[in-house]
């Protein structure tokens, strides 16, 4: 029998902050919200990924007071609008000054980085009056050599932490850390995850609901990283086999208080 939990992974799409276009806020709020996340789970991975709503995944980080869900207490944050969308893409465009905007998708050049940035061009194209996504798919290491270098405008990726703790996804975005390559830079945001890791780490709930502050300023108030979609982790297994273990990231799979019945 088929199962599917889900995984600390996520797929996102990076945005070059430093380029006038894709460093407009109602553009990347957009392009976010034009993404009908489901549709793409379904009919594109079809593979028990989820819609993600927000940068941190569900089944990975729990209330350290009450157990519940990262997920769940932090709530959906840009969450599939085509009503909004719209609205935003239309401010964006008087902003900037065009009717018609091009931009450039970057991705690696596997099946599935194809065919997600395939879903990604159509829905954006058609969602977004004016706008022409260009695909560009190159070898992994390419795309990370462009990515660190910053040469544009838009990139997917995927994102699966070391250890279990929210601030590992936040922090990629920190502009003094190694892994922002995006350009993103606000001193709120540095400030509070550096609280985080300092003077909260023994205050474990002012710290988780510093986190959760801080994961909304990154993907709601700046839009700065665009999240769609969470991965899982998928498995055959015999109605007779009890007690396995199926972790979201890590070793995924325990066989140790496993048995057949």
């Amino acid at each position: 029998m088929a199962h599917f939990v889900p995984k600390a992974m996520v797929g996102y799409i990076s945005v070059n902050h430093k380029r006038p276009v894709t460093g407009n806020l109602h553009v990347r709020q957009a392009i976010l919200q034009a993404i009908n996340k489901k549709s793409y789970t379904k009919n594109v991975l079809s593979d028990g990924s989820q819609p993600l709503n927000g940068f941190v995944p569900t089944n990975f980080a729990k209330n350290p007071e009450t157990g519940e869900d990262y997920r769940k207490e932090a709530g959906d944050l840009m969450p599939y609008d085509l009503k909004a969308a719209q609205k935003n893409w239309e401010l964006a465009k008087k902003e900037l000054g065009k009717d018609e905007i091009e931009l450039e998708l970057l991705a690696s050049d596997t099946a599935t980085s194809k065919k997600t940035v395939e879903f990604l061009q159509g829905q954006l194209q058609q969602n977004l009056p004016g706008l022409k996504i260009d695909i560009k798919n190159v070898p992994l290491q390419n795309r990370l050599d462009l990515q660190d270098k910053s040469e544009f405008d838009l990139v997917y990726g995927t994102w699966t932490p070391d250890y279990a703790d929210p601030i590992n996804f936040l922090e990629f975005y920190d502009s003094t850390g190694g892994l922002n390559s995006s350009g993103y830079a606000n001193k709120a945001y540095d400030t509070g995850l550096e609280e985080a890791r300092t003077t909260l780490a023994k205050d474990p709930a002012k710290r988780w609901n510093k986190l959760i502050e801080m994961e909304k300023q990154l993907v709601e108030k700046d839009t700065a990283v665009l999240p769609f979609y969470q991965g899982s982790v998928a498995y055959l297994k015999s109605e007779r086999l009890h007690g396995l273990q199926v972790f979201p990231f890590g070793r995924t799979v325990s066989y140790r208080l496993a048995y057949v019945k």
